[in-house]
């Protein structure tokens, strides 16, 4: 769906604004059932910037000029990776030895995918997208750890990441060669409903919720299950190529999630 955003009149920083305008609107009437309670400042900023506008607008920009297979692999693909070494340098928690293994075999895949789309790999603009998805990947690894670590609610990420990311797009929308007045109303409801509420709302409440349970590193193993979802829809519904490379590169990324969800969370650290 983002893919197809930056395809049409919509810039990024249109789709981010969109975005978080649908979600602060529609998480207004949840005010009044939120117990509101003090947070430091530099959390909120770390924690609505981590799962949103910068997140979101790296994302926006490499996609770009990027299929959303690539997407899904270096940003979803990473997140383990981010996600243990984020979490280890913060609080020294361990990984297993096959969670490891497990996230190698996800690296491994990501270079076999860049490899297949060589356009992201003959042209400036194309490293540009892959340098922007990495760091994407990095932002919210930094988010995820950092609800564990701090013990941010799920209410508190349905409440403040709306308004954190509101209050922060809307000058800078305001500044910006906006496509939104060129676009079709159509696709505009249609970025609105899925980038406001499906994804910001609803997976935003989802994500934290796992996140509180499972930690970070399982939570982002799951999370690399994306890119498999992405390069398959990608191929049946904006009709991008699916190379046997990236069938390989899937694959092993699949295998290693399922390898990690049965033996690596419960090997010893």
């Amino acid at each position: 769906m983002s893919r197809y955003g930056v395809q049409t009149k919509l810039s990024a920083i249109d789709l981010t604004f969109i975005r978080f305008a649908t979600a602060f609107v529609c998480s207004i009437p949840l005010w009044f059932f939120y117990k509101w309670r003090p947070i430091p400042w530099y959390r909120l900023l770390v924690i609505g910037w981590g799962t949103g506008a910068v997140y979101t607008t790296l994302s926006f920009l490499a996609l770009a000029n990027a299929k959303a297979a690539s997407a899904g692999v270096l940003v979803n693909g990473l997140l383990p990776v981010f996600g243990a070494i984020i979490g280890w340098i913060w609080g020294r928690h361990p990984v297993s030895w096959i969670t490891v293994l497990c996230i190698t075999a996800i690296i491994i895949a990501d270079a076999l995918l860049i490899g297949a789309d060589w356009y992201l790999m003959s042209s400036s603009k194309g490293l540009l997208s892959v340098g922007l998805f990495v760091a994407a990947s990095a932002t919210f690894s930094l988010y995820l750890v950092s609800v564990k670590n701090w013990s941010i609610g799920l209410m508190d990420v349905v409440i403040w990441v709306p308004i954190v990311n509101f209050v922060t797009v809307l000058p800078v929308w305001l500044f910006s060669n906006t496509g939104i007045p060129q676009a079709d109303f159509s696709e505009v409801v249609l970025q609105a409903v899925y980038q406001g509420i499906v994804v910001t709302l609803f997976a935003g409440f989802i994500v934290a919720f796992t996140v509180a349970r499972l930690g970070a590193v399982t939570t982002s193993l799951f999370m690399a299950f994306v890119p498999s979802v992405t390069a398959v829809a990608a191929w049946l519904l904006l009709n991008e190529s699916l190379g046997w490379l990236e069938v390989v590169s899937l694959t092993i990324c699949t295998i290693a999630l399922i390898a990690n969800s049965y033996w690596g969370v419960r090997a010893k650290s």
